[in-house]
């Protein structure tokens, strides 16, 4: 196979897993745990999600590519845990939106019996911007 040359995109879709973290707690859930006398940090834990991916970028025809990578990320809220006691009415979603700029280099095509195996190595940096919608949750 040759060298990527000239302009491609790229688009994909699927599923993806947000692990649960600890973090300080958007505005409505802050304010219900003050209210409460909990702690304003806690653990939200969510659901799987889905995501989608496009980029479009530029190759080189010498390996080298370099692309901007556009992606969103949608997970449901399952649980919301503050002062150490999971919460009760939990819900919501959590939104993120990214950016990345990344270069790659391909190597040659390697044909292993089953189709042609492109392998790479690439770098990238980006940033996530993330928005908390209807992030709730009761103190038990």
């Amino acid at each position: 196979a040759q060298p990527i040359t000239g302009l491609y995109i790229g688009a994909g879709a699927g599923a993806n897993y947000r692990m649960e973290n600890d973090q300080n707690l958007p505005a409505g859930p802050r304010q219900a745990a003050a209210n409460a006398g909990l702690q304003q940090n806690g653990k939200i834990e969510t659901n799987w999600g889905y995501v989608g991916v496009g980029s479009i970028g530029w190759g080189f025809g010498n390996g080298f590519r370099a692309e901007i990578e556009g992606n969103y990320r949608n997970n449901s809220v399952d649980t919301v845990v503050l002062s150490g006691r999971q919460s009760f009415n939990s819900g919501g979603t959590i939104h993120q939106y990214g950016v990345m700029g990344n270069a790659f280099y391909d190597f040659a095509a390697m044909n292993l019996g089953f189709g042609g195996f492109s392998p790479y190595v690439g770098v990238g940096a980006g940033y996530v911007w993330q928005d908390f919608r209807n992030v709730r949750g009761a103190a038990a």
